[in-house]
């Protein structure tokens, strides 16, 4: 028998797989074997699961071609693969799925529905993502795929396999807590409740047949079947930017809707969305007119003293949006009543959220607004769009916010790691901005690389532009640090008359901020001696650390960002030795800024701490807190925000600013409740599993823990004391 089964994203079908490789080969006498694809499980894509099981031994060393059996984790994948090309006659196929059977048959395309009739497939449906989230288990889907797939293959008797997944249930989650056993057993046995048998008919709408490019191809996973020669153009490695906005297949089958009369504009929800799907429009009264009627009646007078000619409205990229919450959790609304709910993906297609929301992209103007607040950045556009980012992830945000910053004059050297998968999948590429990504041991000096040869080039324009005698060179010279005048000299210049070499030379003429992006990997651990030769260099470079305390796209290790007591691999028992405080290291040179920041405890900070490194002709470092999938937060990734609020508030990550221009130190971190700690630490389970894997070491990891953020925080409540000049 094989069996090939397509999931989103590596964790949860393969999970589930693997599971089942484990059902059959513990009670049968079946052989077994399974194979992963394991693709851009950052970004969006697709994981295939290769599984055979035969009476007799094994011999294939290939993937599955015929399988018997196709499970599908989404339906978008209906329109973005051909799924179901060499499925077996009389194959079994399960989809998982919130549309209704009528809904099923409009997205079938006419391929789909002849394969279907002409092998005789047998079609079911469940909705698994229902029964996850009332059995408590959020988006896991796992566990009721596992039942699913043996109910439908028979190949073990049902009830012996529920007894077996039972037993697993609890050796895989008792480690984490008692309710996340029995909300998998729920799911297991509830799982046949779902499963649905469906029949198609015959009704098909006319497909439009188009030529692939390899953009195209690639996300087709057809990658394979191009010639050589379609690369021609991608010889050099560079390939396009910003084609996350051509993947429009639904995510998420619940998403925002937004209730305009409960909304203050405070634009929260466009600051905290990982995935950059909200976003804000400031109308002119002229747009405003040409609006069709459905956009006009979501729109309000914009409350503010110097835009009080603009009208207000938010839009959704609901089928990028990965349902993450967020922004329904921590929405303040007017008068205690939200602005933003959750609701169905096909309530809102319906709502012509996505219509609208592709008709202000395409006819609304960015309006400039100088005044950079957190409620006016928002309106900015950035430089990631759509990232493919685990759904509520903490680092996109603080890179959102970066771009909008800095978009037409960032460069950025992305270390490999979590923000270089979701930053860069071939082909779903989110940036718009210049973006290159190296390995995580030499990040560091691979910015510090293109800094410099930035450098030689503008200094190679600075002697050409000293021949030239025009007013516009001259302009030049006098500010070639200043962005603004730069890019009116790149706009206006008159490269058929100018110097050849400096037309050549155009793209060095704007002025460019290198911005150096990597996670605890490459910055705590095995990059960080380069980090350390960089700022020791005093050059006007940027860092941004995106600590998330643990290696979260490796599989969760250790690193020398976790604190003490937490629980990864290779810490399975809780980690022994305490958190490197990078910061303090970096303060050791008086010539680095150096900040801790947390997006969900104080914004404004964050926008402080960025323009004031981009700023600072020197070497700058930014530390920010980010909530990781991998830290096991109590009620999913929703509640990441607050738990980034609790983590300032109770003193585990402190937030300040040092600043070597003023050799002031500002300690934003105020009024800390230490005795907030333990709730903080009980609420994630990286510390809480220490009831059950380290029982007799829990109170002690856990206290030397807290003694040591009271001791980091004093330290640095000293600085925020001391006059430094």
């Amino acid at each position: 028998d094989e069996f090939l089964i397509y999931g989103y994203g590596s964790d949860g079908m393969v999970s589930a797989s693997k599971t089942i490789i484990k059902l059959i080969g513990d009670n049968t006498s079946k052989f077994v074997q399974g194979y992963f694809q394991y693709d851009s499980k950052k970004s969006g894509g697709v994981t295939i699961s290769h599984l055979r099981f035969s009476d007799k031994k094994i011999r294939s060393t290939y993937y599955c071609e015929n399988p018997k059996i196709i499970v599908v984790s989404k339906d978008s994948y209906l329109q973005e693969f051909d799924l179901l090309d060499n499925i077996s006659d009389k194959g079994i196929f399960l989809l998982n799925t919130s549309k209704t059977e009528e809904e099923i048959n409009h997205l079938l395309t006419k391929k789909q529905k002849d394969i279907i009739h002409k092998r005789e497939v047998q079609f079911y449906t469940i909705n698994a993502n229902l029964l996850a989230r009332k059995v408590g288990l959020g988006n896991k889907i796992s566990t009721i795929m596992e039942s699913a797939i043996i109910k439908l293959s028979q190949i073990i008797d049902y009830q012996i396999a529920l007894s077996e997944f039972k037993k697993y249930a609890k050796e895989k989650f008792a480690k984490k807590s008692m309710d996340l056993v029995m909300a998998n057993i729920d799911a297991l046995t509830s799982a046949s409740d779902y499963i649905k048998r469906v029949t198609i008919d015959k009704h098909y709408k006319e497909e439009c047949i188009s030529s692939d490019d390899v953009i195209t191809m690639l996300m087709k996973r057809k990658g394979n079947e191009l010639p050589v020669s379609a690369f021609l153009n991608y010889k050099d490695g560079i390939f396009y930017e910003n084609t996350s906005k051509l993947k429009t297949n639904p995510i998420s089958d619940v998403v925002p809707f937004w209730l305009n009369s409960n909304c203050i504009t405070c634009n929260l929800c466009v600051t905290i969305c990982p995935h950059n799907v909200i976003k804000p429009f400031l109308l002119d009264e002229i747009e405003y007119q040409k609006c069709p009627d459905y956009i006009k009646q979501r729109c309000l007078k914009y409350s503010d003293k110097y835009l009080s000619n603009y009208y207000y409205t938010l839009s959704f990229a609901i089928k990028n949006c990965t349902g993450c919450m967020l922004c329904v959790k921590n929405c303040p609304g007017k008068a205690n009543n939200k602005a933003l709910i959750s609701d169905s993906i096909i309530n809102q297609i319906k709502n012509k959220e996505q219509t609208i929301n592709d008709y202000l992209i395409t006819n609304i103007k960015e309006k400039k607004i100088t005044n950079d607040n957190i409620r006016n950045v928002a309106f900015k556009a950035s430089g990631l769009n759509y990232p493919g980012a685990c759904a509520g992830c903490g680092q996109p945000a603080y890179i959102n916010m970066l771009t909008k910053l800095f978009k037409s004059s960032i460069v950025i050297a992305n270390a490999t790691g979590c923000s270089s998968i979701y930053g860069a999948s071939c082909p779903v590429m989110p940036y718009n901005v210049p973006w290159a990504s190296s390995l995580f041991e030499d990040n560091a000096e691979f910015g510090f690389g293109i800094h410099n040869g930035y450098l030689a080039k503008r200094e190679r324009l600075i002697t050409l532009f000293k021949k030239e005698n025009s007013e516009i060179a001259q302009k030049w010279l006098a500010n070639y640090d200043n962005y603004e005048v730069t890019k009116e000299v790149y706009d206006n210049l008159d490269y058929a008359q100018i110097n050849k070499e400096i037309a050549s030379l155009k793209d060095y003429i704007i002025k460019r901020d290198t911005w150096i992006i990597g996670g605890d990997g490459f910055a705590y651990d095995i990059g960080f001696s380069g980090i350390d030769h960089v700022i020791a260099q005093n050059e006007n470079i940027n860092i941004l650390i995106l600590d998330t305390q643990v290696y979260s796209n490796t599989g969760g290790q250790a690193s020398k960002a976790s604190p003490k007591g937490a629980i990864a691999s290779f810490a399975t028992t809780g980690k022994k030795q305490s958190k490197k405080d990078l910061a303090r290291i970096c303060m050791s040179y008086p010539h680095v800024y150096v900040a801790q920041v947390c997006l969900g405890a104080n914004p404004l900070q964050v926008l402080k701490a960025f323009k004031e490194a981009n700023a600072y002709n020197g070497p700058s470092i930014i530390i920010a807190y980010t909530p990781c999938i991998s830290h096991g937060i109590k009620g999913g990734m929703m509640n990441s925000l607050e738990k980034e609020k609790l983590a300032v508030k109770c003193g585990y990550f402190p937030i300040f600013r040092y600043n070597p221009e003023s050799k002031k130190f500002t300690l934003d971190s105020k009024n800390i409740d230490f005795s907030l700690y333990e709730e903080f630490l009980n609420s994630e389970t990286r510390y809480k599993m220490l009831e059950l894997v380290n029982k007799e070491k829990k109170d002690s990891l856990l206290k030397e823990n807290k003694e040591e953020a009271q001791a980091r925080y004093a330290y640095y409540q000293l600085l925020d004391k001391l006059d430094l000049n």
